[in-house]
């Protein structure tokens, strides 16, 4: 994978070209929406941790950490007392513990 110029988060409404899934040692690059849920809905729930294009990484160490709409164009994040909104565009990567 090549690199990736950092960007601030986009838009609402994802438009961007599908991300990439293939696991290598623990770690995931991303390929479309129904990848980041196969990994979010595992059963039993396990960690895994999203890394964006900035460097800026967010460990979802509980389901409660998680949120998500049906599609999955965006991703919601959940720590102790504030919330992220991550669009699809701006993740490169994800890390399965």
């Amino acid at each position: 994978m090549g690199r990736v110029r950092a960007r601030g988060l986009r838009p609402l409404v994802h438009s961007g070209p599908a991300l990439s899934l293939c696991e290598r040692g623990g770690k995931v690059a991303l390929r479309n929406a129904a990848d980041i849920k196969s990994v979010a809905e595992r059963q039993p729930f396990r960690p895994f941790t999203i890394r964006l294009s900035n460097g800026t990484q967010y460990t979802f160490s509980e389901p409660r950490n998680f949120a998500a709409p049906k599609d999955y164009r965006v991703i919601f994040y959940f720590g102790d007392s504030n919330w992220v909104m991550l669009d699809l565009d701006t993740i490169v990567g994800i890390i399965q513990q």
